[in-house]
């Protein structure tokens, strides 16, 4: 083994280790995000929507096809839709 090769070697793996140490740094320190703060987590009250009103002939409709034929589903949901979207929660659940 001649001497270039040796000194090849040892400079080598110097650099592999210098180049691990730092590439094991950069990644071990962890990166500072500052949380969200709470007014721009939740929209203040003024900019919340309300639920959109029940149309109360399209629900009387569907109430009645619903009522006449109490096996079909689909007729079933759409009105538990209509009032789950309306935000009348306990009367979509009887529908479902």
């Amino acid at each position: 083994m001649n001497k270039e090769s040796l000194v090849m070697g040892v400079a080598g793996t110097l650099l592999g280790l210098l180049a691990g140490w730092i590439i094991g740094s950069q990644q071990a320190a962890p990166a500072r995000t500052e949380a969200p703060s709470a007014q721009t987590a939740s929209a203040p009250p003024s900019q919340q929507q309300a639920p959109p009103a029940l149309d109360e002939a399209l629900a009387g409709k569907l109430k009645s096809t619903a009522d006449s034929d109490p096996r079909d589903a689909a007729t079933r949901v759409q009105l538990g839709n209509l009032y789950f979207d309306s935000g009348r929660f306990d009367d979509a659940a009887r529908w479902y």
